[in-house]
């Protein structure tokens, strides 16, 4: 989870990422944020792929890292597993924020950000 946790706090210093809530579940994760999504979430699995497997492999978890080979598309030709799924499945958010978190359980976007987004 710290893996997550750092690219997420790096996210935030160094390309605008602001999150307003996450879920981080066994197999998934749910993000409600402003920002380049689409560059960031790409950012996002590179980085948390990397590590992900590099703590595999420390640890000699060889039995996920086998499973992850076989997970891995074809067509992936620079990497030997597959920790993400390809792709996002972003939201936006239609419903009004108000200034009162209790009600919505969101904050206001910061002044000049107009959009929340939900990725998967």
């Amino acid at each position: 989870m710290n893996i997550v946790l750092d690219s997420w706090r790096f996210l935030q210093r160094e390309a605008g990422l602001v999150i307003y809530g996450y879920v981080i579940l066994e197999n998934h994760l749910h993000l409600v944020a402003t920002s380049d999504l689409s560059r960031n979430i790409q950012r996002f699995k590179s980085f948390t792929a990397r590590e992900i497997i590099a703590h595999l492999e420390s640890g000699g978890s060889s039995r996920l890292l086998e499973l992850l080979a076989l997970f891995k598309r074809s067509h992936k030709t620079e990497s030997r597993y597959q920790v993400w799924e390809e792709g996002s499945h972003p939201q936006f958010i239609e419903s009004e924020l108000t200034n009162d978190a209790s009600e919505t359980g969101l904050y206001p976007p910061e002044p000049g950000r107009t959009r929340l987004y939900r990725a998967a």
